[in-house]
Parts: C-alpha cells; sequence; structure tokens
C-alpha cells in the first residue's frame, strides 16, 4: 500500500492508502457528514457525492462547519 499526502484546512496529513473517497475521509477525521460542506481542489463536492468522490494525492481539501445561530 502507497502513502498519499493531502491538506485538509491547511493541515497536511500522510494517509497509507492509494485513494479513498470523502465519507472514508470524514471517517478517519472522525467527523459527522452531517452538518458540513466539503470542497476539493476548490470544488464543492454535493453530499450525495461523499461516498464516490475519492480523495487523491496532493488534494486540498477544505472541511465548513455548519453553525446556527442569529
Amino acid at each position: 500500500m502507497t502513502k498519499i499526502r493531502i491538506t485538509v484546512n491547511d493541515r497536511e496529513f500522510i494517509f497509507e492508502s492509494d485513494s479513498f473517497s470523502v465519507s472514508e475521509l470524514l471517517s478517519r477525521l472522525n467527523i459527522p457528514e452531517e452538518g458540513i460542506a466539503v470542497c476539493v481542489n476548490g470544488d464543492i463536492v454535493r453530499k450525495r457525492n461523499f461516498s464516490d468522490f475519492v480523495i487523491k494525492e496532493g488534494d486540498k481539501v477544505d472541511i465548513i462547519t455548519m453553525v446556527g445561530g442569529g
């Protein structure tokens, strides 16, 4: 198995994997899928595509948490 290096919210991570989905990344980081938005390389990934969208070497991922209030 190879290692891939990605950036998540401006923090670098190295994972032992060839590639994995957004859902797998969120699971590895213990982040629930509810109440968040995910962008990969500046493109929004729709929640329905989390399990199909593949994270690859060098990708820049932004995970944004929704906060309610007024």
